[in-house]
């Protein structure tokens, strides 16, 4: 599953820990300074052949206390994603990860912490 792939690809990568600071699908009120991933409706699947390409949306956002914390942790996730192809993560061949946009800010939540976003079109081998 995509998020449960990439939240232990990022920890591996030593930016978090999963159910710590990294969250999948649910941001939870508390720790300020964390990452959630979420799926969202990417493009329909590509059908050739006999092979199949599933091509969900990816967000990532990052929320900090600190603007400059959560800009700086959102770039160390896109510098170890975007661009990604050919790469197997627990059984799953990701055939490429690419970033839609560059970083956006959000705004600050009631809180008063800082929310950024990056979204991603994802190629998954499917079969």
């Amino acid at each position: 599953m995509l998020l449960d792939d990439l939240g232990d690809y990022l920890e591996t990568q030593s930016l978090g820990v999963v159910n710590t600071d990294i969250f999948l699908g649910n941001q939870p009120d508390k720790p300020d300074n964390c990452v959630t991933l979420f799926e969202y409706s990417g493009d329909p699947p590509d059908h050739s052949r006999d092979s199949r390409i599933d091509r969900p949306g990816l967000q990532v956002i990052a929320r900090n206390t600190s603007y400059v914390d959560g800009r700086q942790k959102l770039q160390q996730i896109q510098n170890l994603i975007d661009g990604l192809n050919g790469v197997t993560i627990n059984g799953t061949r990701y055939i490429s990860i690419f970033a839609n946009q560059s970083p956006m800010p959000l705004g600050k939540d009631e809180s008063g912490r800082m929310e950024w976003s990056q979204n991603y079109s994802v190629r998954v081998d499917a079969l």
